[in-house]
């Protein structure tokens, strides 16, 4: 068997020198250090002409402000992701080593999680973990000799928000002792110094000297994923006009889409996800520099809730999205959220919010989630990123729109269903239909013979409970269709029943 071949990429391409005796350490560290993959060649060069403190200071501002998806804000975008990867690193990958200095630590914080990520072993027992909505499954820990545990992080284009200069990238890392040291293999698959160079020049998106008086805003946007208060913090005039011309319409060309669901974190806590979705026909691209906003409203017209973040849109398939999570109580509302770029609002969509308010106690059942695109997250993500569950990210497909060669998703989550004693999982029957009517009228009925589904608990939420399933659409002429899926929780003798529309367009 030839010796697993591991490329050892150099962490130090800088030579200790005089220079650095001028320089202190928390600026030469940053340089060697997690931005090391970031930099450009000519960034490289310019630092070897840094030789103070002030200069290396200026140095780094200068790096991050060349990178800033919306210069002229407060906010850096790519700044604020850049350090809560370092963090996320350091806390996952790191053994004898800090974990943003480790090769998965270092790819981690250029690209962030990858699309699709395969573990497996070296050898004639090597294997593959699947990724889905079942969740992560991980190999055995013990490791012979020549049987190294081996990585594969996939990123395709389609479903990266950021460019990669071609279809899809794969780096593989091999602990080729069993020591959790795991290194970038050299692979005939991808030459990854190039694509680490044509991903650290494609984030530089400005000049990064001009600078623009900008004021604070009087509160900080809470970050995408968090439960914001239920409070107005919809502040330019701009974005207040597009809702106030959007209350009379449906919404704005191009059309957007929106999807909201009631869940709960692990601790109980209650929070409404809600994500605008652009399929293809909005021409809308995948990139930073839009303003994410929305106000939400009571019955009286009064809003009670409302924000403007600054946003970059993620791709999936053909389309984009970007999604946030709110704190609302039960009632009936009116939503309004929309998309601007420059300050300039671009589109607006509205819907009617009806909010039942979720029962942290008793077992429920969440809505029913359609969906084309599910990421499994190399870690779980927080407690109220919006419709992720544990590992799984679920982008739910809101125009609700599907094509005959699509594989739809069918998603719901179940909390505090009830559990076998003998195999402390949920016995969960299913009993699924599909009704609808084709373009030509024709009235479809099909119903799937009953059958046991298996549940995947979340990590980090106990009593969270996810189910997936496909249903290939080749069959399916063009027409609009509703699935019904009836959940019989055989341990507590209940039964959730799911319903959505769909459609199948020509």
């Amino acid at each position: 068997m030839n010796p697993v071949r591991v490329w050892a990429v150099s962490l130090c391409v800088f030579s200790a020198s005089t220079v650095f005796a001028a320089i202190s350490k928390q600026y030469t560290d940053f340089i060697t250090g997690p931005a090391h993959y970031a930099l450009t060649k000519d960034e490289v060069a310019a630092w070897k002409s840094v030789t103070t403190d002030a200069e290396a200071q200026a140095f780094i501002e200068l790096f991050f402000a060349r990178r800033d998806p919306t210069p002229g804000t407060p906010a850096n975008e790519f700044r604020d992701g850049f350090e809560q990867r370092i963090q996320v690193a350091n806390s996952n990958f790191g053994d004898q080593s800090p974990g943003s200095m480790t090769d998965r630590g270092r790819v981690f914080i250029l690209m962030g999680a990858p699309t699709r990520l395969r573990k497996s072993q070296q050898g004639p027992a090597s294997g593959t973990i699947q990724t889905g909505p079942a969740g992560f499954v991980p190999p055995s820990a013990t490791t012979l000799q020549g049987y190294s545990p081996k990585e594969t992080w996939t990123y395709d284009q389609t479903k990266t928000p950021f460019k990669l200069g071609r279809p899809s990238a794969e780096i593989a890392f091999i602990d080729q002792y069993g020591a959790n040291e795991y290194k970038i293999e050299r692979t005939a698959k991808t030459d990854f110094l190039a694509l680490f160079e044509f991903v650290a020049n494609s984030f530089v998106t400005n000049d990064g000297r001009a600078t623009v008086a900008v004021a604070a805003p009087a509160t900080t946007p809470a970050p995408a994923g968090a439960v914001v208060p239920s409070a107005n913090g919809l502040t330019s005039e701009s974005l207040r006009s597009a809702i106030a011309e959007a209350r009379g319409a449906n919404a704005t060309a191009p059309k957007l889409f929106v999807t909201h669901g009631e869940f709960l974190t692990g601790d109980g806590t209650p929070f409404v996800a809600v994500q605008l979705y652009a399929p293809k026909t909005a021409g809308l691209a995948a990139e930073g520099g839009y303003t994410f906003f929305g106000s939400v409203e009571n019955e009286a017209g009064e809003s009670v809730a409302g924000f403007e973040d600054p946003a970059t849109l993620t791709a999936s398939q053909d389309s984009v999205w970007v999604a946030r999570s709110l704190a609302l109580p039960p009632g009936t509302y009116r939503g309004f959220f929309g998309l601007a770029k420059g300050g300039a609002p671009v589109s607006v969509a509205s819907m009617t919010m009806t909010l039942r308010g979720v029962d942290p106690a008793g077992p429920a059942a969440s809505t029913l989630i359609l969906s084309t695109d599910l990421k499994e997250l190399l870690l779980a993500g927080k407690p109220a990123d919006p419709f992720t569950f544990g590992r799984v990210k679920i982008v739910p497909k809101s125009d609700r729109t599907f094509s005959a060669s699509d594989e739809l998703w069918y998603f719901f989550e179940l909390r505090k269903p009830g559990l076998d004693p003998t195999t402390s999982q949920p016995k969960l029957l299913l009993r699924l239909s599909v009704t609808g009517k084709t373009n030509e009228g024709k009235p479809i009925v099909m119903n799937a013979a009953p059958n046991m589904i298996a549940a995947q608990e979340f990590g980090g939420a106990p009593g969270h409970w996810g189910v997936g399933q496909t249903i290939p659409l080749a069959s399916f002429r063009p027409g609009t269709y509703k699935i019904t899926a009836r959940v019989t929780d055989q341990t507590l003798q209940k039964t959730h029943t799911l319903e959505q529309e769909f459609r199948i367009a020509e």
